[in-house]
């Protein structure tokens, strides 16, 4: 075995798995939790702390919030299914300011709300220790790579249009 990655670990269990495969010689690599702009409970509850001291990759599932940062939903618009419970009218009329940002800044370099925030989950940590790695679905991360790579060598996101949320 060349490495572990693990799933929703909290900080205890991330240190005590780092730990015990440590004297295995096996490197923890990565930990993936749940991390968006408005689900920041990582940089909280210590788990992206552990991660920059123990060298482990943070991966940010549903960077996109669902799609809610994309604007995919509005009180007018509710999700179906579980997500309805998460994404309320009322949610995502508060939400609405931030994903006009998301959308201003794309509309300035011409890119989608995904692509920049595949890029911001890909930047906001580059000052790290470890690193942070959005993770999209297969299905949809395809027709963004290629555009989402010419964004991150042309362009940077100045600190005028750096994001602040909720």
């Amino acid at each position: 075995m060349k490495a572990v990655g693990v799933s929703n670990y909290s900080e205890k269990r991330l240190r005590d798995a780092h730990a015990r495969l440590k004297k295995r010689g096996i490197p923890l690599a990565s930990n993936q939790v749940n991390y968006s702009l408005i689900y920041r409970n990582p940089e909280e509850n210590g788990v992206k702390a552990a991660c920059d001291e123990l060298g482990i990759t943070l991966i940010a599932y549903s960077p996109i919030a669902q799609g809610a940062l994309t604007g995919k939903y509005t009180p007018d618009n509710l999700p179906k299914g579980p997500r309805r419970r998460i994404y309320t009218p009322e949610f995502l009329t508060k939400l609405q300011p931030l994903i006009n940002r998301i959308k201003e800044i794309g509309g300035n370099y011409e890119r989608t709300p995904t692509q920049v925030l595949l890029y911001l989950s890909l930047s906001i940590h580059q000052s790290s220790t470890s690193q942070c790695l959005p993770l999209q679905s297969a299905g949809t991360i395809g027709k963004h790579i290629h555009i989402l790579r010419q964004f991150l060598l042309v362009h940077s996101v100045s600190s005028s249009s750096r994001i602040e949320c909720c």
